[in-house]
């Protein structure tokens, strides 16, 4: 037996009773925010464009070119590892709002507020940057007249899209001011429009702002064979009765996809984040080991394909593969793959579930004739066991495959890999 114990002569060691392998690799992105490889490895990341994420603080911070984005939950404050997503572009022309003005009323250019009896009562009374979210603040004062009305974020005709795409608009909104009271609803809007920009259906989800900043977003799945553009809106609704609230719009964003991306700040045309690129290589790591994954799910599931979570290889395109994949269906699975591309064998160990920072644990080990994976602590199912698994594993890829595709698009807190193996109840402790 060829273990990596035995390359790196490093001692085990037992604390508490408990079995504790050696570590080969340790990418603690919680709490560390670093990436710092052990010996014997090289870990890189690559981005081609700048990012922005959220601090411990909530405020929204620009990450530069190849620098990791180790990410915070808005609301809590707490670290969610570093983010791995793909390209994404928001079609958005404005959304740091150019041309916006409180002393002249005047909306950010591109933007349009369709109703008249809406425009009659509304004032522009800031215009700035809070915590790094560009934004515009608005007061409605008035009755409306029972009209409801569309804040259209981009003209109709600008955002290409397709049939059969799906699309989520997102903002954020914080109420500043007044209340609620005679509002029906605000709602984060979608339409399809055909090639000149003409009205063929839409809807939308709830998007009441509270005193608290949030991010609120709508998914939609288009489905007329005319659509050619999507358009991304703000729909205010209005039965009786005066109104009186004051509100901040943040950065919109509308992208193609099932959930919004990190925000990406455009000031006069479509912008596009790069895709986040993490992988590393190893020694040796055949024949036995052991790897713990803690990562966080993006708030959505791509119904069109199953997301790479982390993978394994020996160099080579589809041999010698382990990878725990994200499933169109949520259920996780790991997929193991021998040498000359099979036999392949794949297990399904539970469900992530379908929302935003869903956190799950993953722990993965196999030695010379035996495998075991377990997710979040219990009791670990057993591998269906091939010869072809022994082979040489030498590269590892976290949130995409080999060719940096297949986005997992969340976020991850915790790797480690040991030079061991270690089953049943150890497994599920690591």
């Amino acid at each position: 037996m060829t273990g990596l114990l035995t390359k790196l002569d490093r001692p085990l060691q037992r604390a508490r009773g408990r079995y504790d392998p050696d570590v080969l690799l340790d990418l603690p992105f919680v709490p560390a925010a670093s990436i710092h490889p052990f010996r014997g490895t090289a870990t890189t990341f690559a981005r081609a464009s700048v990012d922005h994420c959220f601090d411990s603080l909530g405020v929204l911070r620009e990450v530069a070119v190849d620098v990791p984005c180790f990410a915070h939950d808005l609301a809590a404050g707490t670290p969610l590892g570093v983010r791995i997503e793909d390209q994404a572009t928001n079609g958005i022309r404005n959304n740091t709002m150019a041309g916006a003005s409180a002393a002249t009323d005047s909306l950010p250019t591109n933007w349009v507020l369709v109703s008249g009896a809406w425009s009659s009562i509304m004032d522009v009374t800031n215009v700035g940057v809070e915590a790094g979210l560009d934004f515009i603040e608005l007061r409605f004062n008035g009755d409306p007249g029972g009209v409801t009305t569309d804040l259209e974020i981009e003209s109709p005709n600008i955002i290409a899209a397709a049939n059969g795409q799906t699309w989520t608009g997102s903002v954020f909104l914080k109420l500043t001011g007044g209340d609620l009271t005679n509002v029906d609803n605000i709602v984060v809007r979608l339409e399809e429009r055909d090639g000149s920009g003409n009205f063929l259906a839409g809807d939308g989800s709830a998007a009441l702002p509270t005193a608290d900043l949030r991010r609120l977003r709508h998914t939609r799945l288009l489905n007329n064979a005319s659509t050619a553009f999507v358009q991304p809106q703000l729909r205010f609704q209005h039965t009786s009765g005066s109104v009186d609230f004051t509100m901040r719009i943040y950065l919109p964003q509308c992208e193609q996809g099932r959930y919004p991306t990190a925000p990406i700040k455009t000031s006069g045309s479509a912008a596009t984040r790069s895709r986040a690129q993490l992988s590393g290589t190893l020694p040796d790591v055949g024949g036995e080991g052991a790897l713990k994954l803690v990562a966080v799910a993006p708030d959505g599931v791509d119904a069109a394909e199953d997301k790479i979570v982390a993978r394994l290889d020996d160099g080579t395109a589809s041999t010698n593969l382990i990878a725990v994949t994200r499933r169109t269906d949520r259920t996780v699975r790991l997929e193991i793959e021998g040498s000359n591309g099979g036999p392949k064998t794949a297990t399904t160990i539970g469900t992530w579930a379908d929302a935003g920072d869903a956190v799950v644990r993953i722990g993965w080990s196999q030695s010379e004739n035996r495998a075991q994976i377990s997710l979040d602590g219990a009791t670990p199912v057993e591998v269906a066991w091939t010869d072809d698994m022994n082979a040489a594993l030498s590269r590892l890829f976290l949130g995409s495959d080999h060719t940096f595709a297949k986005y997992f698009g969340g976020s991850v807190k915790n790797l480690r890999l040991f030079g061991s193996a270690v089953f049943d109840v150890a497994l599920q402790g690591l």
